[in-house]
């Protein structure tokens, strides 16, 4: 009887552990691999380092998906990521006022999520229309 009773118990432990850890792997998104390695060429290009809304490692991470707006004046640069089925994505993007001159990356149309680039106040200079329908239509 002892030894049903262990058994039992050693079965339900079992149990438990690997519901647990399926939970837990469900609630760990990671950001799209083509958008990470897209994420870090646009970093690079605009000469832009790691910091708590800009996170080149796990950029889906932190500010990016927590209750705070893109428009957060606490966070610039910044991105905001949308995520499910564990899978995240770049949604939005601001680097506003931070003197940023040059172009808009080509890496830029590997965010095929975003609905937001928030860029006022930098000194890009790229040619409006390929760029438009280089991006599909995203709203620059």
């Amino acid at each position: 009887m002892v030894s049903a009773f262990v058994l039992f118990l050693q079965w339900i432990l079992c149990f438990v552990s690997v519901v647990g850890r399926g939970a837990q792997a469900q609630g760990q998104s990671t950001t799209d691999p083509v958008e990470v390695s897209a994420f870090r060429s646009i970093s690079n290009h605009w000469n832009l380092s790691s910091s708590a809304s800009w996170n080149l490692t796990e950029p889906c991470s932190g500010t990016a998906i927590d209750a705070s707006t893109i428009d957060d004046t606490r966070y610039d640069p910044a991105i905001k990521c949308s995520c499910s089925n564990g899978t995240c994505h770049i949604t939005k993007l601001k680097v506003y006022a931070l003197s940023i001159r040059g172009t808009i990356p080509e890496a830029l149309a590997n965010l095929t999520l975003l609905d937001n680039l928030y860029e006022t106040l930098n000194f890009f200079s790229f040619n409006i229309i390929s760029t438009i329908n280089h991006h599909g239509g995203h709203h620059v």
